[in-house]
């Protein structure tokens, strides 16, 4: 399968998508706690499956007047990754103080945002009092300033009304899903003579993964827009996933969405060759990568062949000794060194990659090294190439029926001397117009 190369002007549109998607309006969820204090989730953390990947953002606290029948909003700075927040709305009376910290019983909680203790975690300070108001949570400005002015609560993520003391934790997929960085609690005092002081405490809940801005949302909205641009190919959902997920490893959204258009074009040609690699079949690519090399004509398309061979890790023992002697045949000697220096590396035990090594050193005029390996393996016995690969014999008129005074051509030893083979390579050398002053000596030292 062919990698897809994702021209950037779908990048931005997927982008532009995502904004588009993130903009829509989420549906009004509201709570209203009784009088009596109890409710829905209002003064204990609901028991949810813990993850381990949570830690906490910035404890934030307001302690503000409210005028009777008065409406306004606080904003409050979210963390990037921020998938839930800790919130406490007390009422306070004039000369009254909180027994505690938000934000110090929320440390208290082993993995943050989860309740751990059997039944939950009180979050409230248990402050007397008879005072009330309403509070709501959006997340976009405009409406905001829209319920600060009118009331309107249609757009707002959270609803809670009646309230002297609400602690909760708050999940709001369209409020806190690890992009948005910013909220705004809008609040309204009932009463038609008195004031209220109110003291508003948060704390987000970030998740490591939605930090980056890559939550399972985002990689949904990604992976489907890619599909929906991209004509039919085969695997399409594996490939758009799989281009996504490369994305995520190496960049965050956000470095994603400052990237300039050549840098976004770069990004994703890397993304999409390495999974090709990884969908491929390693078996069905390197018998095509051999197919390309037995085609080969030439020493530089073997070469080539050999190479790309070698840069998908598939190289044999037996590859390696013949790119190192292409290099040879073609007087490449520093490369074949360098080649067969890293073969050594991965064949220790082979006799005939350190031989071609040994040829390399010493066509390279790296004599002392070249003898140092000639010397060590002399008395060593070498498999004979021959054995393995006969040369055919021309037919004869007399094929598949013996003569009787024919005798069967000897069998080639299965195993040579180390100074016959030796002889054997030197002299294909001379035959390929390779030669050397060194080759006598070596033929000397190895009769020794």
């Amino acid at each position: 399968m062919k990698y897809i190369i994702l021209p950037i002007f779908l990048f931005i549109e997927i982008s532009l998508s995502f904004g588009q998607a993130l903009a829509k309006r989420p549906p009004k969820t509201e709570y209203r706690q009784s009088n009596s204090g109890t409710g829905v989730s209002p003064n204990r953390v609901a028991n949810t499956k813990a993850n381990g990947s949570n830690t906490l953002g910035q404890y934030t606290k307001e302690d503000f007047k409210l005028s009777a029948q008065q409406r306004t909003s606080r904003s409050v700075e979210l963390p990037r990754g921020t998938v839930q927040v800790a919130i406490r709305v007390t009422l306070l009376g004039k000369n009254q103080e909180l027994l505690n910290s938000l934000g110090d019983l929320v440390q208290a909680i082993p993995v943050p945002g989860i309740a751990a203790a059997s039944g939950g975690l009180k979050l409230t300070s248990m402050v007397m009092g008879e005072d009330r108001c309403n509070y709501n949570i959006f997340n976009l400005e405009e409406d905001a300033d829209n319920y600060s002015q009118t009331g309107e609560i249609n757009n707002a993520c959270y609803s809670f009304s009646d309230v002297h003391e609400d602690a909760r934790f708050l999940n709001n997929s369209a409020c806190f899903n690890g992009l948005r960085t910013q909220i705004w609690v809008g609040f309204y005092n009932p009463n038609q003579l008195f004031s209220e002081r109110i003291v508003l405490e948060i704390v987000p809940v970030v998740d490591a993964q939605a930090e980056t801005g890559w939550t399972s949302e985002v990689k949904k909205i990604l992976i489907k827009s890619f599909m929906d641009k991209l004509p039919d190919i085969e695997n399409k959902e594996v490939m758009c996933g799989c281009v996504i997920e490369q994305l995520s490893l190496k960049y965050t959204l956000y470095e994603v969405q400052q990237m300039s258009e050549f840098t976004s074009n770069q990004a994703l040609k890397e993304s999409a060759l390495k999974c090709e690699n990884l969908t491929k079949d390693p078996q069905a690519e390197a018998t095509e990568l051999r197919r390309s090399l037995y085609d080969s004509t030439s020493d530089s398309d073997r070469i080539k062949a050999y190479l790309a061979i070698l840069d998908k890790g598939y190289m044999k023992e037996h590859e390696y000794k013949n790119l190192g002697l292409l290099y040879i045949k073609n007087k490449q000697y520093i490369k074949a060194v360098k080649l067969m220096q890293k073969a050594e590396k991965e064949f220790d035990e082979s006799l005939q990659i350190k031989i071609t090594l040994a040829h390399s050193y010493l066509l390279n005029e790296d004599i002392e090294l070249a003898k140092s390996i000639y010397k060590k393996y002399k008395n060593q016995q070498v498999e004979n190439s021959l054995s393995k690969h006969p040369k055919r014999q021309k037919k004869s008129a007399y094929e598949g029926v013996s003569k009787p005074t024919e005798q069967p051509a000897a069998t080639p030893p299965p195993f040579i001397s180390f100074k016959e083979q030796i002889e054997r390579d030197f002299k294909r050398f001379e035959e390929q117009g390779i030669e050397s002053e060194h080759f006598k000596e070596i033929l000397d030292l190895l009769a020794q």
